[in-house]
């Protein structure tokens, strides 16, 4: 696939609750043509990324989640076109204490990682 143009050959694979998805990259890519409405909805990335990793369609995601799956040739990049997002997420806990020892490492791990990133 050379161009944006050309997902109007393909299926759209859309998680639901992202803003920023397929309607604004197409309207920022100029492919007008292409009905940003039709395809399949998914209430996870993880399983609309499956679906394109078995050949079901063609997903959106962050280039920092999907690296290692590029990496590895598990999914392609079709197109090269990175569009910045204004859209964010938020990580929230209970101010007391987290008491799922996973979760808690997790939130330390995300914060540490994010402290990391912006220096």
């Amino acid at each position: 696939m050379s161009s944006a143009k050309h997902l109007i050959h393909h299926e759209l694979l859309h998680v639901l609750g992202y803003e920023e998805g397929w309607g604004y990259w197409l309207k920022k890519a100029g492919a007008t043509k292409v009905d940003s409405s039709k395809g399949m909805q998914f209430d996870t990335l993880i399983s609309a990324l499956k679906a394109a990793e078995l050949g079901q369609g063609v997903a959106l995601a962050r280039s920092s989640l999907v690296e290692r799956m590029l990496a590895s040739g598990h999914l392609i990049a079709p197109l090269k076109r990175y569009l910045p997002t204004q859209e964010a997420f938020y990580l929230t806990y209970s101010p007391h204490q987290i008491v799922n020892p996973n979760a808690a490492a997790f939130a330390t791990w995300l914060t540490s990682t994010a402290r990391d990133a912006r220096t």
